[in-house]
């Protein structure tokens, strides 16, 4: 059975909302994967007070290699919902494709919790 996949959130388009990014996961119906891309922020500006220089001062790290790019998602077999209590099956799983390929299958057996929510958001193994 061939599905077609459609775009839900995207950063640039939706802004950068958590909270609109859960909602339209929890709208959708079926298989959802997320992809997400690290970004890195530009150096800050050295400043033009005396003293010895800034760790960030572009003189400083003057040939530094950039921090490597990070791309990582994960796929849900399931529809997201909020629940009181853990939904799915050991289907889903996380990866990350740059800088090098991994993924982190789920087992039976292994027990993980993710909870968003007011001025938290963390994931427990």
């Amino acid at each position: 059975m061939r599905r077609e996949w459609r775009l839900l959130f995207h950063s640039q388009r939706d802004g950068k909302s958590f909270s609109t990014l859960m909602a339209r996961l929890a709208a959708a119906p079926g298989p959802s994967l997320l992809l997400m891309q690290e970004t890195v922020a530009p150096l800050p500006q050295p400043s033009s007070s005396s003293g010895p220089p800034h760790p960030t001062d572009p003189e400083v790290v003057k040939g530094a290699m950039p921090p490597p790019r990070h791309v990582l998602g994960g796929f849900a077999p399931a529809p997201w919902a909020k629940s009181g209590t853990f939904f799915g099956d050991h289907s889903a799983f996380v990866f990350r494709l740059e800088p090098e390929l991994q993924v982190c299958a789920s087992e039976e057996a292994a027990a993980c919790l993710c909870c968003q929510g007011p001025g938290s958001d963390w994931l427990q193994s």
